[in-house]
């Protein structure tokens, strides 16, 4: 698929983690976009535990759009005082949301789903409505702005998934959350803060809920906590309102000097949504290309045809207080589209030193007690794998990077090499520059905190 493809299935796909090593990167990509209802619960504690106020002194991104204050909530049918027993069960919630005050309109939606309508409105180019069906499911349609014929089910979970009685429905680059009318505020952190070493963190705003509903603006790297509950986004409409640009024609034969500019303008792209920025307001340069080994894209890229060449690709984009965020993206020299990934998009990095962390692709060997590893630095002069366990596991020698790169052969197993071993990178004198860990640069698409 073409890059900016990716990019879209990226900021709308609903994945639970992006802790696994499987050979799709994008299939990952929305661990931090999204998240799945259970595990929202299991990382709430440590989500409200790694979050922090703005480091003083580190400049950091903040949208003027992103500033977590609420907007007007909308107007709804009669709301029932918080003690009334509708409010027990999500199925009996009075109808919300813009359109709520239309009844021939609410009426037709809950004849088409069977059921009752507990929030319809329009949000962005699309209608979504969430109805909880009398068999138990909570339904979301979506369809075209305006629409109530063609409005389809796009998500059904049980009613029960939702316990906390707290839903979250992001469309149009608005953030709806629908509750209770005890609830009367959430914490919301619209984007995280990057600062100039590459650090993120988040702050957080307190949203009012009157009579349990509540906005603010929405990106895809928004979150949100209330109690021990913390999570992104249970419903998306579409792409969330994220404009995107429409696939190349030429996702995997395009030459090389567009496909080039294809890359920095997705990475430039990806970071101007992300934050909530103007992308005009982005500098995004290509720092490295160089040809990848046949072995190592085969490995990498699941399809890919044994001993064909490709080529990575690292751009930095500068945001308008100096921060970075380092693109990678692969393209396989074939006609498969799928051959064409971005195996890191937007990540922060250190802006002083943005082209000293090293990107990591590595493979199994042809048994399973050793690694092969090509290893990229365009800012170092060498690189050495460094084992945590001397007597357990051998470090390598220090590789001289030829060209910004240089492939790394242990005797060792990947979980190992990728557990037990870290990347020390050396300048041209032999100075030490930093010391990372290893992990395959495809494990670090969105590395940003819950």
């Amino acid at each position: 698929m073409s890059i900016e493809t990716q990019l879209r299935d990226a900021l709308t796909s609903h994945a639970g983690s992006i802790e696994s090593m499987e050979a799709h990167p994008y299939e990952r990509v929305a661990g931090a976009v999204a998240k799945n209802r259970t595990r929202r619960r299991t990382v709430g504690a440590a989500a409200v535990a790694v979050v922090a106020a703005i480091v003083i002194g580190v400049p950091t991104v903040s949208s003027r759009l992103a500033d977590g204050r609420a907007t007007p909530a909308g107007s709804s049918a009669h709301v029932p005082p918080p003690t009334d027993k509708a409010w027990r069960n999500i199925a009996t919630w009075p109808t919300r949301g813009e359109l709520a005050n239309d009844p021939a309109l609410v009426a037709k939606v809950d004849a088409k789903f069977s059921g009752r309508t507990i929030f319809i409105e329009d949000m962005g180019a699309e209608r979504v409505a969430l109805i909880a069906n009398n068999t138990g499911t909570l339904v979301f349609a979506t369809g075209p702005r305006g629409a109530v014929a063609n409005l389809s089910s796009g998500q059904e979970n049980p009613t029960t998934d939702y316990g906390d009685q707290l839903l979250s429905i992001a469309g149009g680059g608005q953030l709806v959350f629908l509750t209770t009318p005890n609830r009367e505020s959430v914490e919301v952190s619209v984007v995280p803060e990057v600062g100039l070493d590459g650090s993120v963190k988040r702050s957080w705003a307190t949203i009012a809920l009157p009579q349990g509903l509540g906005r603010t603006t929405w990106t895809p790297l928004t979150r949100y906590r209330l109690g021990d509950t913390a999570g992104a986004v249970d419903f998306l409409a579409g792409d969330g309102g994220v404009p995107l640009p429409e696939p190349s024609p030429c996702p995997g034969e395009c030459p090389t000097e567009d496909r080039r500019a294809m890359v920095e303008n997705t990475a430039d792209l990806a970071a101007a949504r992300l934050y909530g920025l103007a992308q005009e307001r982005i500098t995004t340069r290509t720092s490295y290309v160089g040809d990848v080994p046949a072995d190592i894209t085969a490995r990498l890229i699941e399809g890919a045809p044994k001993d064909t060449s490709a080529t990575l690709q690292v751009t930095f984009s500068t945001l308008p207080e100096g921060q970075v965020l380092r693109t990678v993206h692969i393209a396989v020299e074939d006609s498969n589209p799928e051959h064409s990934v971005s195996l890191e998009l937007a990540n922060p990095v250190p802006a002083s030193t943005p082209d000293i962390k090293p990107i990591v692709l590595n493979q199994v060997g042809q048994d399973s007690g050793s690694t092969t590893a090509w290893v990229v630095a365009p800012g170092a002069a060498a690189v050495q794998a460094v084992s945590k366990d001397t007597d357990l596991w051998p470090s390598s020698g220090r590789l001289p990077l030829k060209g910004g790169a240089a492939r790394i052969e242990l005797p060792v197993d990947q979980l190992y090499f990728q557990s037990q071993y870290d990347l020390r990178v050396f300048d041209a004198s032999g100075r030490a520059l930093g010391t990372y860990p290893v992990l395959p640069s495809d494990a670090r698409t969105y590395e940003v905190t819950p």
